[in-house]
């Protein structure tokens, strides 16, 4: 039987979840320390975080072979997109007044749905 979109979502959430946990918490740290600014440091995060996310999903979500070229050369690319919507959309957060932490929230939520999307249709989808 062929699993839902809305399954996939929901591990694609769990995962994610536990994912943007380590960025958050690197986020922090890098912050609070005061070695980077919130966005350095967010994308600091946001990028290590990646690496975990994508074998995750690969193994679980999407259950595709993770050690597949191609299907990492296409999580790289989205995993760029997603930092690069991450880091705007803090900014322009950030620049009009919102606080950092609902403003990361915010943008967490807008790149959970971006990068779903991107991996169900492109990253992860199965040779036709």
């Amino acid at each position: 039987m062929a699993e839902t979109s809305r399954s996939k979502f929901l591990k694609f959430a769990v995962i994610g979840g536990a994912a943007t946990g380590f960025h958050y918490a690197v986020a922090a740290a890098l912050t609070l320390s005061g070695l980077a600014s919130v966005v350095v440091a967010s994308t600091i995060g946001f990028l290590l975080s990646a690496l975990g996310n994508y074998l995750l999903n690969a193994l679980f979500t999407f259950r595709t072979k993770a050690a597949d070229a191609h299907q990492g050369g296409r999580f790289a690319l989205m995993v760029a997109s997603g930092c690069t919507i991450n880091a705007a959309l803090l900014h322009a957060g950030v620049l009009a007044g919102i606080p950092v932490v609902p403003a990361q929230l915010l943008t967490t939520v807008a790149v959970l749905f971006w990068n779903f999307a991107v991996s169900n249709r492109w990253v992860f989808r199965r040779p036709t």
